[in-house]
C-alpha cells in the first residue's frame, strides 16, 4: 500500500522517472484511491506527477489534416474555455436555484434556459477538442483549477443582485470567446476561431436576455 505521502514523481533513487514511470505510478494511486484504501487528496497522482496529463492524454489519431503542432494549440484553447463554460453553467443554476423576488418566475425560468445554453457551448467545445485529437478536460476538479471566471457570491438572493452576478459571469466568458477567436486565428486554425465567433454571438444573445430584466437607469 502506497503510504498518503508517497512522492511518486520520484523513483527509490531520487530521480525523477520517465513518463511511462509516472504514469504507472498514476495509475497504482487511482487504482487504490478508488477501492477505497486511498482518499486523502494529496495522494492523487494529479497533484504529484509532472507529466501525468501528457503520459494518460496524448494526442490521439486522427485523418484530420491540420498540423498537430496548430491542433494542439487549439486544444489548449479549447479547454481553457471549456472549464469555464463548466464554471459558468453551474453559476447560472446557483442563481436558478437563490434568486428571490416579485419576478421570480420569469427570472427563475430565464436563469435555466441561459445554463441550458451554456451547458451545450460546454459540449461544442469538447467535441471540438476531441475532432482535433484532443483529450477534453471537462471534470469538475479541472474547471475549479482552470476557470479564469470569478467565483460566484453565495449571499445574495434578490433579484437585482442575481442579474448583475450572471451577466457579469457571461460578458467575462464573452471576452474569453473573443480572445480565442483572435488566438486560434492566429494560430492558423479558422475552424476554431469560427466555433469562438459562433459561441460569441450565443453568448451576447443570452447576455442580452438576462440584461433586459434589469430595472432601465434613469439619466
Amino acid at each position: 500500500m502506497l503510504p498518503h505521502d508517497t512522492p511518486i514523481a520520484k523513483t527509490r533513487s531520487g530521480q525523477r522517472p520517465g513518463r511511462k514511470g509516472c504514469a504507472e505510478a498514476a495509475y497504482r494511486v487511482w487504482n487504490q484511491c478508488g477501492t477505497g484504501r486511498l482518499n486523502n487528496r494529496s495522494s492523487g497522482a494529479a497533484f504529484l506527477c509532472p507529466h501525468l496529463e501528457e503520459s494518460l492524454n496524448p494526442m490521439k489519431h486522427t485523418h484530420n489534416t491540420l498540423p498537430e503542432a496548430i491542433r494542439q494549440k487549439s486544444i489548449e484553447l479549447l479547454n481553457l474555455n471549456l472549464s469555464a463554460a463548466i464554471d459558468l453553467h453551474a453559476q447560472v443554476k446557483m442563481a436558478h436555484w437563490n434568486v428571490r423576488g416579485r419576478s421570480f418566475f420569469a427570472v427563475h425560468e430565464l436563469f435555466d434556459k441561459v445554463a441550458t445554453a451554456v451547458l451545450a457551448m460546454s459540449d461544442e467545445l469538447a467535441e471540438r477538442c476531441g475532432g482535433l485529437g484532443g483529450t477534453a478536460q471537462g471534470t469538475i476538479q479541472t474547471a475549479v483549477k482552470r476557470s479564469a471566471l470569478v467565483p460566484y457570491p453565495h449571499q445574495i438572493a434578490e433579484i437585482e443582485e442575481h442579474i448583475f452576478a450572471v451577466a457579469s459571469g457571461l460578458a467575462a466568458f464573452g471576452q474569453m470567446l473573443r480572445e480565442g477567436i483572435d488566438a486560434a486565428d492566429k494560430a492558423g486554425d479558422k475552424a476554431t476561431a469560427d466555433l469562438f465567433t459562433q459561441l460569441t454571438r450565443e453568448i451576447d444573445e443570452n447576455l442580452y436576455f438576462v440584461e433586459s430584466h434589469q430595472e432601465p437607469k434613469k439619466n
